[in-house]
């Protein structure tokens, strides 16, 4: 029976060695297993920042490109239209003064006096004024185009 039971030992260290091994091949799979997983999940993470860094780093270099042309943009744009409300005040002030000067001469002639004198004195009042209008229509050209706010 000795050797019966030697046997039966020698069977049943085989098959706890088989059993280690099989149990430590399986141990070993499975951490591999996570292993890959995890170094997959890392270079796809890895991948996916670098990619996110590279688009923000795009996406601001195109928005300061496209900054810079509006502005310029919208400089030419002013000053187009600085110089064509220039043009507009210089006409409308000459269309004025060529009208108001009508309308004065107009005025001096269509009224009749019964002295010399008052037509005189009469005359310089409506110069007076007329210079006058003249330089208020200056004075609100220059504070109209070359605003002090």
């Amino acid at each position: 029976m000795s050797n019966d039971n030697e046997a039966f030992r020698k069977y049943l260290f085989v098959f706890v060695i088989i059993l280690a091994f099989l149990f430590m091949s399986n141990v070993k799979t499975g951490f591999a297993n996570q292993d890959i997983q995890s170094l997959l999940t890392g270079w796809f993470n890895n991948e996916r920042d670098i990619s996110i860094s590279h688009l923000e780093k795009e996406i601001s270099s195109e928005k300061e490109k496209q900054m810079g042309i509006l502005k310029e943009e919208i400089a030419k744009k002013l000053e187009q239209a600085d110089k064509e409300l220039g043009e507009f005040t210089d006409n409308e002030i000459e269309v004025t003064k060529a009208s108001l000067e009508q309308y004065t001469l107009e005025l001096i002639e269509s009224t009749e006096f019964n002295s010399e004198k008052k037509k005189r004195d009469f005359s310089q009042e409506v110069d007076k004024i007329f210079k006058e209008t003249i330089i208020k229509l200056e004075e609100s050209k220059t504070n109209f185009l070359n605003p002090k706010e």
